[in-house]
């Protein structure tokens, strides 16, 4: 009967077990080496970077990685030049599959924006995201003095075709080139309700920046199903 002693330790051990887990999982995303080819791959998809700014933007995915080990709902991607970068890194599909083995404990699919679930709203997703990556860089999501780096990044590397964010919605919502700007008040006041992420199969499942803005928030409307530890 002594094993039955054992029940109540085990109940007590597992949150520690899952919080070391996680701990272990983050100090890996954090301390990961971003092969040299993949930033050359990236080079391709945006020419106009220099070597610092490549480096900025998987600075960024990096970041990303961070948000999809925290958080079991979908993750959105709300910069085009991060989701190059993601691609790039999934090309080589052996280092890929290792390092989502051991930062996730799973592989993080990237599904191509016709694959959302037409039971989530994009904007929803896009919301959480917002709040996600403004807690991580010690932002308040409701009165943002700036831009968390996901949704900054576009704008400050003058991404073609990149998703442009303004905290100030009363202004102007195109830049002098017209380029549509889109309106992060829009995301930051209103709190997100999703959940939970819809089933997407063994494994998980995401998605990334290949989407529209939606009801003039910007970014992708649709988001990658990054499940927690």
């Amino acid at each position: 009967m002594e094993w039955l002693l054992l029940i109540p330790l085990a109940f007590l051990a597992l949150p520690l077990f899952k919080r070391w887990r996680r701990t272990r999982r983050e100090r890996f995303i954090r301390d990961y080496q971003f092969h040299s080819a993949v930033e050359k791959s990236l080079a391709k998809t945006q020419p106009h970077l220099d070597v610092d700014q490549r480096r900025q933007v998987l600075e960024a995915l990096r970041g990303y990685f961070l948000l999809c080990l925290r958080s079991k709902p979908m993750v959105a991607m709300p910069s085009l030049a991060v989701d190059d970068a993601w691609h790039a890194f999934i090309l080589y599909t052996r280092a890929y599959e290792q390092f989502c083995r051991r930062a996730f404990g799973r592989f993080l699919h990237h599904t191509p924006a016709e694959a959302y679930p037409a039971s989530l709203s994009g904007l929803e997703v896009l919301r959480h995201t917002w709040h996600l990556a403004c807690k991580q860089e010690g932002i308040n999501p409701t009165q943002a003095e700036r831009l968390p780096a996901l949704f900054a990044i576009d704008r400050e590397l003058a991404i073609p075709d990149g998703y442009y964010y303004l905290l100030d919605c009363t202004g102007q919502r195109e830049d002098a080139e017209g380029k549509p700007q889109f309106c992060a008040a829009a995301l930051a006041n209103i709190a997100p309700k999703l959940k939970r992420s819809p089933r997407w199969g063994k494994g998980g499942g995401s998605v990334g920046a290949d989407c529209a803005g939606d009801s003039g928030c910007g970014g992708s409307s649709c988001g990658g199903g990054c499940g927690g530890s």
